[in-house]
């Protein structure tokens, strides 16, 4: 479905998650973004945590398993939660 959002830009697109580090709990969420927050002012890409083997991704690119500093514009918050209940939030760094 990612490539399909984002087509020919995908390959640009780096997937990253703090799930690894953070866990599953009920303000997950809300440290989600602030992760994402700190990455586009840093200008940083979580790592992945705990992931050995990354499974092959077609068209997409999974976050390395250290931060990696590149500029950022834009992050896409994606949650999935039992029962079927998604959720998505789009932050965009500010132009200042």
């Amino acid at each position: 479905i990612l490539t399909q959002l984002f087509g020919e830009a995908a390959s640009a697109v780096t997937l990253t998650s703090i799930k690894g580090a953070v866990g599953e709990f009920g303000a997950a969420g809300g440290l989600t973004a602030i992760a994402a927050c700190l990455a586009l002012h840093e200008g940083a890409v979580p790592p992945l945590c705990h992931l050995r083997r990354p499974p092959a991704v077609r068209g997409l690119r999974l976050a390395p398993p250290t931060a990696e500093s590149r500029p950022l514009r834009s992050a896409l918050l994606l949650s999935l939660a039992r029962g079927g209940a998604a959720s998505a939030l789009l932050l965009r760094r500010s132009s200042e």
